[in-house]
């Protein structure tokens, strides 16, 4: 029995929020081309341009559109974000489709997902590996992924090189 991927809307809100907080970035420009499995790819380090007033003018219309007080967040001058979720209402989905949708507006091509425990990383691996398919599909897009095994190190140098193993 294969899981199916939904199309929940409090799902589809969370990631539509996340690719509207750099609302007014262009499109990553790429200075080469691969191919990878018969799709050509265009790959770019990920770059935001957005001055950190464009970025918190985002963050507080995403707040509002959610219907949330700025007290609520913990807004930071840092560039950095947090996006949290309810336990069990599939936080990895949301994120594996969020990094879909930033490539797809906003020719992202580069995320890396820092997990706190083994079982996670597990879980992680195991959603990339079932939905595949699905998300290739919905997306016209695979994805290439790695975890990070300091063995390998070769896999990292390719992954920061924008080459792929």
């Amino acid at each position: 029995m294969q899981l199916q991927l939904e199309d929940l809307l409090y799902q589809n809100n969370a990631i539509q929020s996340a690719v509207q907080l750099f609302k007014g970035q262009s499109r990553n420009v790429s200075e080469r081309t691969l191919l990878s499995q018969s799709n050509v790819i265009d790959i770019a380090p990920n770059q935001c341009l957005l001055s950190p007033e464009l970025l918190h003018k985002n963050k507080i219309s995403i707040l509002q559109q959610n219907a949330l007080a700025e007290n609520e967040a913990t807004l930071s001058e840092e560039p950095q974000i947090c996006i949290e979720m309810e336990t069990g209402t599939g936080k990895t989905l949301v994120y594996i489709r969020t990094l879909y949708e930033l490539y797809k507006e906003y020719g992202y091509t580069k995320f890396i997902i820092l997990v706190p425990s083994i079982a996670v990383k597990e879980g992680i691996i195991n959603t990339l590996e079932s939905f595949a398919g699905q998300l290739k599909d919905h997306y016209q897009h695979n994805i290439h992924w790695f975890e990070y095994d300091s063995k390998r190190l070769n896999q990292l140098k390719h992954f920061i090189n924008d080459d792929q193993p």
